[in-house]
């Protein structure tokens, strides 16, 4: 079967397979909107697609959920969102040589390597401090990034160009901590009685993002710096310009590569002294910032931590109270680092946080300032892709129907 013959329709309304094939578009966030989305591109001829979820499927998730798991594929993949939806959509994809890869974990612990591998990003995150992050980085390393968010059958979406000096999601969005956890989230919206998607809504913002996705992917950039309203019971879209915030807190610049270390540090340490030993003096700046301690929000103990903020937000309970960490001793004070000197040694537990912990790993790049007070990217080596695995389906959508021209 033949990519004109299988995509001839689509050719005919405007699509191009070899350059939608050749795309590599990075979903964050697999809950409804994510899957529509994701089902959308698959279909649609995307040929490269990166999924990043670190959350699993639950019953309430079946009316919204285009892949939600039937048993089998329970038994085969487990109920992680990110295996099972890559797994579906892989089966799907229509592109000549389909690749899905997915990263079961949160986007920041996969670090700054998922936005710089991909041409387009889907930020599909109920997390306001997960958007920020994604809106950071797609703006330092220069990538487009469409969002949205719904409430019942209201919905929005948004293409942020990625270029120095355009309108960024936090201009509108300055906040940046949020719930870290879906299913805190969901209980925590419960609570104040929002209302969460419908199928309806989730399905056409997802394939409204989708098409941006396409149209970004092919050269279109009409759409960027725009805000799009509806509602499925009324179907006409609204649109508004959105407006560059000079107090915005956000990063507005595409930064330049400053230069690569020559090996990956594994700890903190070693990687304020491998730039140390590369720019003489600086600053370093975390993605994120990296929480060396903080007190149990159940019993207030203190508790050694050593991740990143949003790690600990997705759980911030010590393991006496049903969390990951363990209670610290001798130590009074919350604690986290963000900005660093290099020329300074980092010593005792902040030092010891792993870089893999902070979302530095293969592929990434950190923010720093060198001497002359240019700021920009420090490259770390290898192959961007630690911690991805690829979706390996018994069987694929084309080889399942009978060739036709």
């Amino acid at each position: 079967m033949t990519a004109t013959g299988l995509h001839s329709r689509s050719q005919l309304a405007g699509y191009d397979p070899e350059v939608l094939q050749r795309t590599r578009v990075a979903v964050i966030g697999l809950g409804a909107l994510g899957q529509n989305v994701v089902q959308n591109l698959a279909l649609s001829g995307v040929g490269h697609l990166l999924l990043v979820d670190y959350d699993e499927f639950e019953g309430h998730n079946a009316t919204r959920s285009p892949f939600f798991p039937a048993p089998a594929e329970v038994e085969r993949l487990g109920t992680g969102k990110a295996p099972v939806v890559a797994d579906r959509a892989a089966t799907i994809a229509t592109a000549a040589e389909p690749v899905v890869r997915y990263a079961e974990m949160l986007v920041q612990s996969a670090g700054d390597a998922v936005i710089r591998w991909a041409d387009v990003v889907v930020s599909a995150v109920d997390s306001v401090s997960a958007r920020a992050w994604l809106a950071e980085r797609c703006r330092i390393h220069g990538r487009p990034m469409i969002e949205g968010g719904f409430a019942a059958a209201e919905y929005n979406l948004s293409v942020f160009a990625g270029v120095t000096g355009a309108v960024c999601y936090r201009c509108l969005n300055p906040g940046r901590v949020s719930i870290g956890s879906c299913r805190a989230y969901a209980r925590a919206a419960e609570a104040a009685s929002i209302i969460p998607a419908i199928q309806t809504s989730a399905a056409t913002l997802g394939a409204l993002m989708a098409e941006q996705v396409i149209q970004v992917a092919l050269g279109d950039r009409e759409w960027t710096g725009l805000r799009a309203y509806g509602n499925v019971r009324r179907p006409v879209l609204s649109t508004a310009v959105l407006p560059v915030d000079p107090e915005c807190p956000g990063q507005h610049a595409v930064l330049p590569v400053l230069g690569e270390l020559p090996e990956l540090p594994e700890r903190l340490a070693g990687l304020v002294t491998r730039l140390r030993d590369k720019l003489g003096t600086g600053w370093l700046m975390l993605s994120e910032p990296a929480v060396v301690s903080m007190a149990c929000v159940r019993c207030t103990e203190m508790c050694r931590v050593g991740a990143t903020e949003s790690v600990w937000l997705a759980a911030p309970r010590c393991s006496g109270c049903g969390g990951p960490w363990p209670r610290s001793t001798g130590e009074t004070t919350p604690q986290a680092v963000r900005l660093l000197a290099v020329e300074d040694e980092v010593t005792g537990p902040a030092g010891e946080i792993a870089s893999a912990d902070l979302g530095i790993r293969a592929g990434c790049a950190v923010v720093v300032q060198d001497g002359e007070g240019r700021h920009g990217l420090m490259l770390m080596p290898g192959t961007p892709d630690s911690g991805w695995r690829t979706a390996t389906p018994t069987g694929n959508v084309k080889t399942a129907i009978p060739a036709v021209s």
